[in-house]
Parts: C-alpha cells; sequence; structure tokens
C-alpha cells in the first residue's frame, strides 16, 4: 500500500481543519482588535483616576474658585456703598458719627440762637446791610399785601438804602419754641432822621439748613 493516499488524507484533513478554524481565528482577532481599539478610545476619553470631580475642558478654561484667604483681590473693585448703609456701619461698629450740621439745638441752645439770630437781624437793619438782612428770611416768606419775594426785596431794599441813618432796638424778648418753628415777640424802637417809632412786633422763626430764619412778621 502506497503512502502516498496517507499523506493526501493527512492533507485534506488539514486543510479542512484550517478553513474550519479560520472563521474562529478572523473573529477571535477582531474581537482583540476591537478591544484593543475601544480600550484606546476609552483610554483617551476617560479621566485619570486622581482628577474625580474634575471638568472637561471646552473651548475656554474654567474659572478658578475665589480664595477665601482673607486677603482682597486687588484686581476687583469693592461696590460703593450707599451713604446711609455706611454709616450703619460705622454705628455697628462703636464709631463715632459725625455730627449733622443744621441739627435741631436744645431748648436752651434753640433761646441763645433764636436771640443771636435777632440781634444779627436787627444789626444789619441798623448798618443797612441789605444783603445780610434779607438773608435772614426765608424763601417762602410771607409777604404783605400779596407782593412777590422779589418785588417786597426790592421795596426793603430801597427803604433801607434811602435813609440817611437808621437806630433799632429790641426790648422785651419772648421766645415760644415748637419744634423747627418758634414764635418770637418783642418791643422794638426804630429811628431815622424822619420817623421815630415804639412798637409791639411778633416774629414766626423756622429752622431750616442749620440756622434760624423769619417765616412771618407782624407789627401790632
Amino acid at each position: 500500500m502506497s503512502s502516498r493516499p496517507l499523506f493526501v488524507k493527512r492533507t485534506r484533513l488539514s486543510y479542512r481543519l484550517l478553513l474550519w478554524a479560520s472563521p474562529i481565528l478572523i473573529f477571535i482577532l477582531a474581537v482583540v482588535a476591537w478591544k484593543v481599539k475601544r480600550h484606546e478610545v476609552l483610554a483617551w476619553w476617560t479621566l485619570p483616576s486622581d482628577s474625580a470631580g474634575a471638568v472637561l475642558m471646552t473651548s475656554s478654561p474654567p474659572m478658578q474658585p475665589t480664595e477665601t484667604s482673607g486677603k482682597p483681590d486687588p484686581n476687583i473693585q469693592p461696590e460703593s456703598a450707599p451713604a446711609p448703609a455706611i454709616a450703619a456701619l460705622k454705628t455697628e461698629l462703636g464709631q463715632t458719627s459725625p455730627v449733622v450740621q443744621g441739627s435741631l439745638p436744645s431748648t436752651g441752645d434753640t433761646t441763645a440762637a433764636l436771640k443771636t439770630a435777632l440781634d444779627q437781624w436787627s444789626t444789619a437793619w441798623r448798618a443797612q446791610d441789605v444783603p445780610t438782612y434779607l438773608g435772614m428770611y426765608a424763601a417762602d416768606f410771607l409777604t404783605p399785601q400779596r407782593m412777590s419775594h422779589r418785588d417786597w426785596a426790592q421795596m426793603r431794599s430801597a427803604r433801607i438804602l434811602g435813609k440817611q441813618k437808621i437806630q433799632h432796638a429790641i426790648r422785651d424778648v419772648q421766645i415760644d419754641q415748637q419744634g423747627l418753628s418758634a414764635t418770637v415777640k418783642f418791643t422794638q424802637i426804630y429811628a431815622d432822621e424822619r420817623t421815630e417809632i415804639t412798637d409791639r412786633k411778633t416774629m414766626q422763626w423756622v429752622f431750616r439748613e442749620g440756622r434760624w430764619l423769619i417765616k412771618r412778621e407782624a407789627t401790632d
């Protein structure tokens, strides 16, 4: 019996086994290649294990969190707080609040302030100092005969400056203060080169912008 047919049979069997195993081998190689490729892709997308909570970088980098070390950032300008808020904060911190100019004084100080204002008014009238004299009257002074404040001021200026000399004295001052207003009664003695008058006068004063001003006046 020749050995050739046996060799042929073995060759055919090997060939069949190769044909049968080739798809399995190809499948295994494909799976391995797919796993390798998938592993590379996942490795490229997966964040490192020590960067838990990190944010994936996009077109713009994430903002860095502000440190709370207590030191102010020189690049950040603080917003300006309203004046009342600053004053309240200073009060809470125990800082002394500045005295507001124009605050209403106490009763004793008010009496002294009103007497001083009354003396200034009389002195300005006597010295024929029209700007100071008119400055003692409030802008809403109740003028006689419903005159405008401007017409009344022009009339008073003409009368004061039209005198050669004016004498004016105040006696028996009575002051009744009620909050931001006060009623002042006194006896005045007026004299110029033509007239000499002694009468009783009543004035209503109002406290505005840190000073007392004349709101109304009448002669008995």
